[in-house]
């Protein structure tokens, strides 16, 4: 049975909310953007996947030196770093159109990653940190598993909103291939949004932390 006393610690919470949150803003263009690229960019299957690689190399090369940078610069500043280069590289997402370069889409992409990664290490730290030995177990398999929940919702809330102002676009008299692109404009939209809330939670964390436990 999992210990749910460590939702008591304020600590845990706040670093758990901002896992969670850019985790979700990590997943929620992960299944929007290919389709984007092939649907309105009008490039091959291959291509469109070919775009993903920097961004997933990106994450792998930067997670354990993640672990290495909280050590010396802090949890709190690199965690903010992290999510306002993640923002920054995710607005001109919302401008997306049928004229947008398929390599500006790969290094924007791949640089937003790389910011958000920086900050979602730190973040579960902060989280785990927060929690007696004897509760890290409980603390972490939580986490794991609100991770899974996070995923599903970041992807949910993309391809709803793309669906909800596509359809919108189109009974308003729309054409067709504009409002599939401010569909996904939108739909990129809650990835700028899920982001900032995360980067205004990281100005919560406290640089020399007490345990509220």
């Amino acid at each position: 049975m999992l210990d749910l006393r460590v939702f008591r610690s304020q600590r845990y919470c706040l670093g758990l909310a901002i896992t969670l949150l850019v985790t979700a803003a990590i997943m929620a263009p992960e299944l929007t953007l290919p389709l984007f690229n092939q649907v309105i960019l009008k490039v091959s299957p291959i291509v469109s996947g070919m775009v993903m690689i920097p961004s997933a190399l990106a994450m792998a090369a930067l997670s354990p030196l993640a672990d290495r940078l909280y050590d010396e610069f802090g949890i709190k500043q690199l965690a903010m770093v992290g999510t306002i280069i993640g923002l920054v590289a995710a607005i001109p997402m919302m401008f997306y159109n049928a004229s947008t370069g398929i390599i500006l889409v790969t290094i924007l992409y791949a640089i937003r990653c790389a910011g958000l990664i920086l900050s979602y290490t730190p973040a579960e730290v902060y989280a785990l940190n927060a929690l007696p030995r004897e509760q890290v177990t409980s603390g972490n398999t939580i986490i794991v598993t609100m991770i899974q929940v996070a995923n599903s919702f970041g992807t949910a809330l993309a391809m709803s909103v793309q669906s909800i102002v596509a359809n919108w676009s189109t009974a308003h008299n729309t054409s067709t291939s504009l409002a599939t692109i401010h569909g996904y404009q939108w739909s990129f939209g809650t990835t700028v949004l899920i982001t900032l809330i995360a980067c205004l939670l990281v100005t919560k964390i406290k640089s020399h932390p007490t345990n509220n436990l």
